[in-house]
Parts: C-alpha cells; structure tokens; sequence
C-alpha cells in the first residue's frame, strides 16, 4: 500500500507545498478532498483547453500554432508584461 501511495504523490504532488494525501499513524491515509478536487478541476481544464487546441475547426482546419503558444505564453509579450500568477502553474 505505500508503494502505491508513494507512486500516487509522485504523480499529483510535485510540489510538497500541495499535499493531496496525508499518512494518519497507525490509521492510515487521509486525503485532502478540496485540494484534489480543485487539483482535478484544474487538470480537466487544462487538458480541455489542449483538445480543444488540436482539434479540427468549423472550416475544416487545424487551430494555428499562435493558439496552442498563447494558452501557455502569450505572444509577443515579455515577462515584464505578464503578471507572475499567470506565468507560474500549479
């Protein structure tokens, strides 16, 4: 069972600040509900917004690459342009 655990927090947890999965001494785990529900949100979205990206238009075309570089790093812009909430994920 805490190999599994283990594997699971490598999965979801990649920053130790965001803890999904608490171990309970001699009971066991316990998971954090909200933040794996917002965790889980915010990865449907994300992956969303990616299908969304490759996905064949109305007339028949693929998206143009400015789509899929502006859902990560706004074009023609600058770090100094971008507030850092927007450059950071997680």
């Amino acid at each position: 069972m805490m190999s599994l655990i283990r594997r699971i927090r490598k999965k979801i947890e990649p920053n130790p600040a965001n803890q999904y999965i608490f171990t309970v001494w001699g009971i066991g785990y316990k998971f954090n509900r909200a933040a794996l529900a917002e965790y889980v949100v915010h990865r449907r979205i994300i992956l969303d917004l990616f299908s969304k990206g490759i996905s064949i238009r109305d007339d028949g075309k693929f998206n143009l690459e400015e789509y899929m570089h502006n859902l990560i790093y706004p074009m023609r812009t600058t770090s100094d342009q971008i507030p850092m909430r927007i450059i950071i994920c997680g």
